[in-house]
């Protein structure tokens, strides 16, 4: 019997619990991060009407504004 508990290791449950906590926290913030930053380009696209990347008719006028916004004494 003397040499079981010899041979016995000791286990850090702490440090253990703590490295898991850290990890599964880190895995769901980068769960949440995506899906709130899917949700804003979703709530973008609807309130625009069109998706990030479509471009207008005619594009951006010379001072960088839309043709409509434009001054036209500029």
């Amino acid at each position: 019997m003397l040499s079981l508990q010899a041979e016995r290791r000791k286990v850090n449950g702490h440090a253990m619990l703590t490295t898991a906590f850290s990890e599964v926290q880190a895995a769901m913030q980068r769960q949440m991060s995506e899906k709130v930053n899917q949700l804003l380009a979703q709530g973008v696209d609807h309130l625009l009407a069109r998706t990030a990347y479509a471009r207008r008719a005619g594009g951006l006028g010379t001072n960088g504004a839309l043709p409509e916004l434009q001054d036209p004494s500029l």
